[in-house]
């Protein structure tokens, strides 16, 4: 992904207008950042558009996040996507975990579900991408069809 199309998805995601020149000024830096990875850059406009950061606290846990990867990865430096998407998967769930606890550094505008997020994302850790059960879903919503009383009809 080049430059321009990194900055546009960023902008999109984050619900900006890509024909806002601020706006442009301020993804530029963070599609750079991120470094044009898709997935990453979707993450960061997700957490901004949902405020949990604004753009610059975002840049600061994010860059904070991925040294503390890299720190104690020092192998897997070169692992670049692998660690900048973990990166933001990380910032986020800190986010919305600091928002279920209600503590401060994050924008204010963190739901009541955000522990069923972090219950969720807690489940996922445990399932292959291509393999989530849709009956995790299902039985957490009391609609699988093991949850349904049977009606029996005479015939």
């Amino acid at each position: 992904m080049d430059f321009d199309e990194a900055t546009n998805l960023l902008l999109k995601a984050s619900g900006a207008n890509k024909n806002d020149q601020p706006s442009r000024d301020q993804a530029q830096p963070m599609a750079h950042l991120h470094r044009h990875i898709p997935l990453a850059i979707i993450h960061a406009g997700a957490a901004i558009r949902q405020q949990l950061y604004t753009n610059e606290k975002y840049c600061e846990a994010f860059t904070d996040r991925r040294k503390e990867l890299l720190y104690f990865q020092d192998i897997q430096a070169s692992a670049d996507y692998k660690y900048t998407v973990y990166a933001t998967w990380n910032v986020y769930a800190d986010a919305i975990s600091r928002g279920a606890r209600g503590k401060a550094g994050v924008l204010q505008r963190v739901s009541a579900n955000a522990g069923n997020a972090l219950n969720l994302l807690t489940i996922f850790e445990f399932c292959h991408y291509d393999s989530i059960p849709e009956d995790l879903f299902l039985v957490s919503l009391g609609a699988h069809p093991s949850n349904q009383e049977e009606t029996v009809v005479d015939v």
